[in-house]
């Protein structure tokens, strides 16, 4: 689901200049960002473990070479990322940690009433998100990898999910039914009847770029 950062470019009045530099500061600064991911529940999962990657940056990113790794944050040991073709700016992914098609196919299946049309879906066949794990993101898998991108602090309890705030920049909140565009389905388990609340392939535009998005506008109503 792509959507656009930062809308309409503008030249902004001194009057949304901050905004203007907010909006690209809770971005991350045009980085690879993590933005979201599901580590599991008590007993059987719906899905397998997933994540949610988010350019933020100009053009195209290149996912030739992504490479994934849990908290051992080891480079050798990491898993490279397959099935996507370049994440557009403002695009959210999600990568499936399995071994593709059967995994890919269960995740389609649980989430496909709210799942958005054209959403990219890897995989990447390394280690589950359990207790305490992170997502890392390198750019090969080698000793020196460059680290692209990190988020820590995974749960399988629930609430499982967590995710990635454009407004505040800040990651690590659980995911709550209808806030930033988040969903909840049931799963039933012998543990009990769990809901899974999570938005893969859905990251709102922070509101200081709506605000800037509705200056715009409003500019260009001006000068007609």
């Amino acid at each position: 689901m792509k959507k656009s950062f930062l809308g309409d470019r503008i030249a902004p009045t001194a009057a949304f200049a901050a905004l203007v530099f907010a909006s690209s500061a809770l971005a991350g600064g045009g980085d690879l960002v993590v933005t979201e991911f599901f580590a599991g529940i008590p007993g059987p999962d719906p899905t397998a473990d997933w994540f949610e990657l988010t350019w933020f940056g100009d053009g195209v990113y290149d996912t030739a070479s992504l490479w994934y790794e849990d908290d051992s944050a080891d480079p050798t040991n990491a898993a490279q990322i397959s099935g996507l073709s370049g994440i557009a700016s403002g695009e959210s992914i999600v990568v499936v940690i399995g071994n593709g098609g059967s995994d890919i196919a269960e995740f389609i299946s649980f989430f496909s009433s709210n799942l958005g049309d054209g959403v990219q879906i890897g995989f990447a066949d390394g280690p589950g998100l359990g207790n305490g794990d992170a997502v890392n993101i390198y750019s090969s898998n080698m000793a020196d990898a460059m680290l692209l991108a990190s988020q820590g602090g995974t749960d399988s309890d629930s609430p499982a999910t967590k995710v990635y705030n454009p407004d505040t920049g800040v990651f690590g909140q659980f995911a709550e039914a209808g806030v930033l565009g988040a969903w909840s389905t049931p799963w039933t388990n012998d543990n009990g009847t769990f809901d899974i609340v999570a938005s893969p392939g859905v990251v709102p535009a922070p509101a200081a770029a709506a605000l800037l998005g509705l200056a715009g506008l409003a500019g260009r109503r001006r000068r007609h």
